[in-house]
Order: C-alpha cells, then sequence, then structure tokens
C-alpha cells in the first residue's frame, strides 16, 4: 500500500498530492489533521475523482492508478475523522461517509494490484482479471474514521445493521460486472435519498443485471437480492442473509418502471429467478 504523507493543509485533501510514490503495497496510509467538513462533507476531490474515471458502469482503472495520489489524499481525510466528529453528523451524512468510504478503499484495493494476477485455482471459477482473485480483499483493514476497518466490516457491521436501508446494496459497489455501477459522484447526507432512489431504479430497470418481462412472464434478478433478500423485508434484521423472494417483489416494484409494477407484485415467488452474477472486473479496458 502506498504511503501518501499529508502536510496538514487542507488544500492537499481537496485537491490531491504528488510525489508519494511506495513500492511497497503492504504500506499503511500516512494522514494528517484535517477538519471533517473537508473530508466527511466537502466532496470536491472525490467527486471530481469520480467524475474523471468513471464512464458509465465501468472504471477507467490504468488513468485511475497514474491519478492515485488524488485518491490517497482523499482516504488520509476520511481516516482522520474521529467517531465524535462522525456522531455529531446527522444519520445520512454518516451513512454517505461509509458507502464513499466502502467505495473508495475497493478502488484502492483494485490499484495496489493492478492489473491484477490470477491464480490457476481461482480462475477455474472467476474471471482472471476479477476481484475475487485478490486474497483477502474484503477482509483486510483498513484506516477509516481513527480506526481500522475491512471492506467486510464496513458492509456487516456498520451499513447493513446500523442505517437499516437496503438500498446499501446499489449504492455500495464490487469492482465487478455484475454489481450496480459505482455512481460517478461521491454520496452526501443532504442528497443521500434522492441518490440511493436514483440508484434503485436505474439498477432495477437496467437489462444486463435484472430482466423483469410482463410479455414473456419472467422476473430474473441479481444475485443480491438472493444473497441479501432479507434485507428487504418490512422486519429485516440486516444481520440474516438469505433469499426472500416475496420481500424482493414487493420492494422492487417500487422501483421497476410503472408499466410493470402490477406485474412485478402479482408474481409468485417461488417463480423468481436469479441471474448468474458476473465477476469480470468493471474496468473500462475489457479483460484488463
Amino acid at each position: 500500500m502506498k504511503v501518501c504523507a499529508i502536510g496538514g493543509l487542507i488544500s492537499l485533501v481537496l485537491f490531491g498530492a504528488s510525489g508519494c510514490r511506495s513500492s511497497n503495497p503492504s504500506q499503511p496510509l500516512l494522514v494528517a489533521p484535517v477538519s471533517v467538513e473537508d473530508a466527511l462533507l466537502e466532496h470536491s476531490s472525490l467527486d471530481r475523482l469520480l467524475r474523471e474515471h468513471v464512464d458509465g458502469d465501468r472504471v477507467d482503472y490504468a488513468r485511475l492508478l497514474r491519478n492515485r495520489a488524488t485518491l490517497d489524499a482523499v482516504l488520509a481525510g476520511m481516516a482522520r475523522i474521529t467517531p465524535s466528529q462522525l456522531a455529531d453528523q446527522s444519520p445520512a451524512a454518516r451513512m454517505a461517509f461509509w458507502i464513499n468510504a466502502y467505495n473508495a478503499w475497493t478502488l484502492r484495493s483494485i490499484l495496489d494490484h493492478y492489473p491484477i494476477e490470477s491464480s490457476l485455482l481461482r480462475s477455474l471459477v472467476y474471471p482472471e482479471n476479477s476481484i475475487r482473485q485478490i486474497d483477502d480483499v474484503w477482509q483486510k483493514r483498513h484506516p477509516v474514521a481513527s480506526g481500522r476497518w475491512s471492506l467486510e466490516q464496513i458492509e456487516h457491521e456498520i451499513l447493513r445493521p446500523k442505517h437499516r436501508d437496503p438500498r446499501i446494496h446499489f449504492a455500495i459497489n464490487c469492482a465487478s460486472v455484475g454489481c450496480p455501477p459505482l455512481r460517478a459522484e461521491a454520496y452526501r447526507g443532504e442528497v443521500l435519498e434522492q441518490q440511493l432512489e436514483e440508484q434503485a431504479r436505474e439498477f432495477l430497470n437496467d437489462a444486463r443485471r435484472n430482466r423483469i418481462s410482463p410479455t414473456q412472464n419472467v422476473v430474473e434478478v441479481s444475485r443480491i437480492f438472493e444473497w441479501f433478500g432479507a434485507d428487504f423485508r418490512d422486519d429485516a434484521s440486516f444481520t440474516a442473509d438469505g433469499p426472500a423472494p416475496k420481500a424482493v417483489l414487493r420492494r422492487i416494484a417500487e422501483w421497476v418502471d410503472e408499466g410493470s409494477r402490477d406485474f412485478v407484485r402479482s408474481f409468485p415467488p417461488d417463480q423468481v429467478e436469479y441471474r448468474a452474477y458476473d465477476w469480470e472486473l468493471n474496468d473500462t479496458r475489457r479483460g484488463g
């Protein structure tokens, strides 16, 4: 992991830094003081980073690798935020912070191994350029909010049980083609509701990832709804996994196009099909 020493000036956090290269990917980020407003509520640097490197449902990792100093500066700011500073923010701002942290560290995890080297054994199951080729990618801990958190912990110990919103699954990105696309802007507390609704509608109405056809009598949805279907129940605990097709149908009817809503609501739950998940890296360079 690259070392990026930030000199304490807010401008470095907002606009990136240069000359912070390291040949050792296991080294931690070094962080310096930054105000909560700049790292948590101001999203100029992360917004610009995403706008410049997200292309539709793909990410230009080769270009991002050349500009990784900006990403490192964003992560350094996120690392310095304290739990008490987070607690002072609105629930929506806290949720946005953790979604951004998850997505930013996923990007960093890909860059640390880009281009991804595959193993013969894993390639029997997953694409050669998949995030699944990276050892312990969801278990490795990273500096976030004055602690060390893995992607797995952010999702399953913070976002799901504490914020209890199934649309989280449409916002966090696992760097894979089958995943809901990475949004080309940072999540922000003041517009989070609108952002999550847009993510849900775009994902559900994306025929590449979900197929809902009244004329063909088909509801074929992402594996996300099988793995985390229980999160869509009215009494969801957000700690239990597994399919819940009745709940999924009821909730996704809110997000599909208007002409399909009645069809989805009345569709037999035992006929819901789950699409194979595409673990290919969401790289603009196909097979990159």
